[in-house]
């Protein structure tokens, strides 16, 4: 089975979280908005040059988002951003593991 790199690239996600849900947490519904409109833009700008079919396949992903979010009740537009950078990397989780790693090979 391939990987959609469109709707779910795997370089956007980290320990659970994905890149376009921390960037919509840590901006205002304005900003966010902006975000959006900007990346249709860049997607459409650049299909003839780079990426063809896929950059349209990215814009549109990013205009269904604007469109969801505008049609989103508003207490769904901000979702709850992680305490901590840490977490929203899972960096925690990374340090554990290869704490548990080390232990296993008698490593201290």
């Amino acid at each position: 089975m391939q990987h959609d790199e469109v709707n779910n690239p795997r370089h956007y996600t980290s320990g659970g979280i994905e890149c376009i849900e921390a960037i919509e947490a840590a901006l205002t519904p304005e900003e966010y908005r902006g975000f959006l409109k900007g990346n249709i833009l860049k997607y459409t700008w650049r299909e003839r040059h780079k990426g063809g079919v896929q950059s349209l396949e990215k814009a549109r992903w990013y205009l269904n988002r604007m469109l969801g979010y505008d049609l989103a009740p508003e207490a769904q537009k901000k979702p709850e951003m992680p305490k901590t950078l840490a977490q929203a990397v899972g960096i925690d989780e990374i340090y554990d593991r290869i704490e548990r790693e080390a232990l296993g090979k008698g490593i201290k």
